[in-house]
């Protein structure tokens, strides 16, 4: 996964990077790497999850820097923007220009030039904005919200929310015998699913006194993935003991063992 968020962003800074007519606050304040090719090469070296924190951190850092930017007088300059720093290296840094539609140009007379909008490169909304750079602009923000919800599949949506199981045609459900039953009129069983998993048990809430001839759902306690799963272990939980009706080992999405049919469920569908 690493390498196709790390062809997403070189794509964004090869494609939509130099459109946006603006550069990294960090890499114009600092030096260095702009904050996407940092987030790049986090993740490339420690792994998505891994790089979390230094990327959060990066980007305050970032922030911080355009605040202190913003806040810097502007510079007479003609039809680009003031990046606030001294000998700045407009084109190294391809911060491009903040004339959207405008032109800057020598005030009359007096043999003076300036910007025609005063923007610097930290608030180019402040400019009036073809709609070319616009259509430029929303693109940009579409890749974001791509990229966004594809991280949010791989962290948050592939995760188990529930299990469904059913009985298979066919099969008698099981039947809770002895005094406590009775007394209790809990001779259904009581359904719970255990997941045995890579580093430990995970199991579902359970649901007292039901039958499985129709979809039963039960709501798993913990966060893990299909891939952590060894095996499902389908429970009737009773009063002084359990009892283990069926074991599916290495279970796939959804599937059938010899008594039940199960359907696990993902906390949210992307694709």
């Amino acid at each position: 996964m690493r390498k196709l968020l790390a062809l997403f962003i070189s794509f964004y800074q090869s494609k939509l990077s130099p459109l946006k007519g603006f550069s990294c606050a960090h890499r114009g304040l600092h030096g260095g790497d702009s904050c996407s090719e940092y987030t790049k090469q986090q993740i490339l070296k420690q792994g998505v999850f891994a790089s979390f924190s230094p990327i959060k951190q990066r980007f305050d850092e970032c922030r911080d820097a355009a605040e202190i930017i913003h806040k810097r007088p502007p510079l007479s300059q003609r039809g680009d923007c003031d990046c606030g720093l001294s000998g700045c290296d407009v084109t190294g840094l391809d911060f491009g220009s903040c004339d959207f539609g405008g032109s800057g140009g020598s005030s009359g007379g007096g043999g003076s030039s300036s910007s025609s909008s005063g923007c610097s490169f930290v608030d180019c909304g402040s400019c009036d904005m073809s709609r070319k750079n616009f259509v430029r602009l929303m693109a940009i923000v579409l890749f974001f919200a791509i990229l966004a919800a594809i991280l949010s599949y791989y962290i948050y949506g592939k995760q188990i929310e529930s299990v469904n199981i059913r009985l298979n045609n066919g099969i008698e459900e099981t039947v809770d015998s002895g005094a406590l039953s009775k007394i209790f009129r809990s001779q259904q069983p009581d359904y719970k699913v255990k997941f045995f998993l890579e580093d430990g048990v995970a199991d579902t809430n359970t649901l007292r006194n039901d039958s499985a001839k129709e979809w039963l759902n039960l709501s798993t306690r913990s966060s893990f993935y299909l891939s952590d799963i060894k095996k499902i272990v389908i429970v009737n939980q009773g009063i002084t003991n359990s009892k283990a009706l069926e074991t599916i080992p290495y279970p796939k999405k959804s599937g059938k063992g010899e008594l039940f049919e199960y359907s696990i469920k993902q906390k949210w569908e992307l694709f």
